[in-house]
């Protein structure tokens, strides 16, 4: 799939393309036509640099120009045209045409790359097979004495060991002002994690403040490496993520003894989540909490099995510390219990808690647990905390009562209750009683079917002050009597849905009417998205929808129906529907549906519409050729009126023509507003 964000000029019209008889066949370029040549790309490419956001920017010039590949120089510039454009996962125009400058090797336009990222303070690489001829950029970047780079973003890159090597050059320089580094995923094993210590330590003017080794391997000897890092008074660090790095007990002790030897450090935020500390760690981890020189405002221990026993000595260590700066807490998928929720209700209780975030979802917590909860937040009128997370949780009715009255209580700070529920008793318990100002249900893949659905329909309809604006209900085996129980939710005046989600539920034509039906009957409705993917809608589904859309009390802004087996002569009724009714349909997903230039056609008539709303456009994998674009196109170019912004026409039948046509007579149009284009 190649995407085009920017509006290059007619690029293809501005390369002059040498003829046989100019030298080109024979191997021998004339001087003042390659100057010629090459002075047009080199100028053509930097407006389109110029204006391309710099994470896109690099991702794509870097790579294509330092990477250490060779081409012959005998071959022409409109071969090597040729050969890129036949290559099918280009990213862009922009890419291939940067590919000819690297064949070109021109060293001005290095430099002038290195001089654009010196000019950037965040530059975002991610994703990327940097090698090490690649990181040359970066490092001259980090060594320069003009160069504005603070933030360095290389995750999910292949960058190997002499990668990393290569940046720590540029780490190690006294003149790097570098704050942010982040290395996600980069397969930085101990002997790295070494260097890159060695390098910052070597430094005693490092500005690093943020260094982010998530999902790496750094084993004992990595660990002990940054253990020595933190120990170091010059140490500026005050964010460390090693969340996922296989951290055990022994290594974990290692971080939190250097931390409490150093009683200047800066450290505010430790990420340790999908890690193992066991019990040595946790001990280590109090003992530092205990500390009143302990700084940390946030600590993440996600997923690293921590029991209820191991949640008391971390709640008896932070209330024998009234000093503590603990602002945030993240103990997801823990397996506290109840036990485990018991302490941390007994830190909650007290005056000198400063905790603001309390992140507690999957951990086994039932209605004891809440009521421990609530009790001890409504016991302390000076409590802190203002967002709580208790997803997928099992509080049941008593457990939600005991949270309704917390938000009735005038005293309660809370700002945001997290509590979504993943089995549909539970939700009918939560909605039928007044819990919150605003409420998402997702009871997604819950093997609910049409019958099972009566429940908490009922349960959602007993509840006039319910807020519930969201529901999402996708992959359940619902069909259309499923659906016929959500009209009926639909049709009342109450009902303050805004978002429906039925992916994959196994609906038909049908069901489709029976939605229709209820929506039109109730001209207050709410629902501005509805996602109907995955469903047989046939003649009649797409005939009901249609007037749906020709209804002026219609409000939705959002429609999905991708693999809904869609027709071109389906899009006639569609289209003359919503040209009929200026409606205020922002977005429409047709993915994989089989409209044919038949149905393009249709659209194109109603992107002509100078009343037409549309966005966002999603055409992908829709049976479309040159044809279907090439109208798609001049409608756009002939409507300088269009809110169109993004077009989504990738995995169809399109060549090259179609790419050369958009470039010609479309992105270069100033009035064009297309800001995505993906094909």
């Amino acid at each position: 799939m190649r995407e085009e964000r920017v509006k290059p000029s007619a690029i293809c019209d501005q390369v002059h393309k040498p003829s046989p008889k100019e030298g080109i066949m024979g191997g021998i370029i004339s001087a003042v036509v390659f100057d010629l040549i090459v002075a047009g790309i080199v100028y053509v490419c930097t407006e389109i640099i110029r204006r391309i956001p710099i994470v896109k920017e690099l991702k794509k010039v870097i790579p294509g120009l330092l990477q250490s590949k060779e081409t012959h120089r005998d071959s022409s510039v409109e071969d090597t045209l040729l050969l890129s454009e036949e290559k099918q996962h280009e990213d862009s125009l922009c890419a291939r045409f940067l590919n000819v400058l690297e064949s070109c090797s021109l060293k001005k336009f290095k430099k002038k790359l290195q001089e654009m990222v010196e000019s950037r303070s965040r530059v975002v690489l991610c994703d990327v097979d940097l090698t090490e001829k690649s990181c040359v950029v970066l490092v001259s970047a980090l060594s320069s004495e003009t160069s504005k780079l603070r933030e360095l973003d290389v995750s999910y890159s292949n960058l190997q060991d002499s990668g990393v090597k290569k940046l720590c050059e540029g780490l190690k320089n006294e003149r790097c002002k570098l704050e942010t580094l982040r290395l996600f995923n980069c397969s930085i094993t101990g002997e790295i994690c070494a260097a890159l210590v060695k390098a910052l330590k070597s430094n005693t003017s490092s500005q690093l403040r943020e260094l982010s080794l998530t999902t790496n391997k750094p084993g004992e000897t990595g660990v002990m490496e940054l253990s020595d890092l933190l120990k170091d008074p010059n140490c500026k660090l005050e964010t460390l993520q090693l969340d996922f790095c296989s951290i055990r007990g022994d290594a974990c002790s290692d971080l939190f003894n250097a931390l409490k030897s150093n009683p200047s450090s800066h450290l505010r935020e430790l990420n340790l989540s999908g890690n193992k500390p066991g019990d040595s760690g946790v001990k280590e981890l109090s003992e530092l909490l205990k500390d009143q020189h302990c700084k940390l405002e946030k600590l993440q221990l996600a997923d690293c099995k921590i029991t209820g026993e191991h949640c008391a000595d971390l709640m008896k260590a932070l209330k024998s510390n009234h000093l503590s700066h603990l602002r945030e807490l993240n103990l997801n998928t823990n397996e506290l219990g109840d036990s485990g929720v018991n302490k941390l209700s007994d830190l909650l209780k007290d005056p000198h808690c400063k905790v603001e975030k309390l992140q507690l979802a999957n951990c086994k917590i039932t209605d004891k647990g809440c009521a421990d909860l609530v009790k001890s937040l409504k016991s302390n009128p000076s409590s802190h905390l203002k967002e709580l997370n208790l997803n997928n949780n099992n509080p049941g009715y008593s457990g939600v009562m005991e949270l309704s009255e917390l938000l009735e209580d005038p005293h309660c700070k809370l700002e945001t209750l997290q509590l979504l529920l993943y089995c549909a008793s539970c939700v009918c318990e939560a909605v039928s009683v007044r819990v919150f100002s605003s409420f998402l249900c997702r009871l997604y893949n819950c093997q609910i079917t049409g019958e099972g659905c009566v429940d908490l329909i009922k349960a959602l309809k007993s509840n006039p002050s319910s807020q519930l604006r969201e529901l999402n209900l996708s992959y359940n085996d619902l069909r259309d009597s499923g659906v016929e129980n959500l009209s009926d939710l639909l049709e009342d005046p109450h009902c303050k849905l805004e978002t429906i989600q039925l992916e994959g539920c196994s609906i038909t034509g049908e069901g489709w009417a029976a939605l229709v039906k209820a929506l039109k009957s109730n001209p207050s409705s709410h629902l501005i998205e509805l996602s109907l993917n995955g469903s047989e809608a046939g003649d009649l589904g797409v005939k009901k929808l249609s007037d749906l859309l020709k209804d002026p009390h219609c409000k939705l802004e959002k429609l999905q129906l991708q693999y809904c087996s869609i027709t071109g002569e389906d899009c006639a009724d569609l289209v003359k529907a919503l040209k009929s009714n200026p409606s205020h349909l922002r977005e429409l997903n047709l993915k994989n549906n089989k409209l044919g230039d038949s149905g393009v056609k249709e659209f194109s008539e109603l992107l002509k519409d100078p009343y037409c709303k549309l966005e966002k456009l999603q055409l992908s994998e829709c049976r479309i050729t040159d044809k279907g674009c090439a109208d798609l196109f001049k409608t756009l170019k002939s409507n300088p009126s269009s809110h169109l912004r993004e077009l989504n026409l990738s995995g169809n039948k399109t060549g090259y023509s179609a790419i050369r046509e958009l470039s010609k007579d479309l992105l270069k149009n100033p009035r064009c507003k297309l800001e995505k284009l993906e094909f």
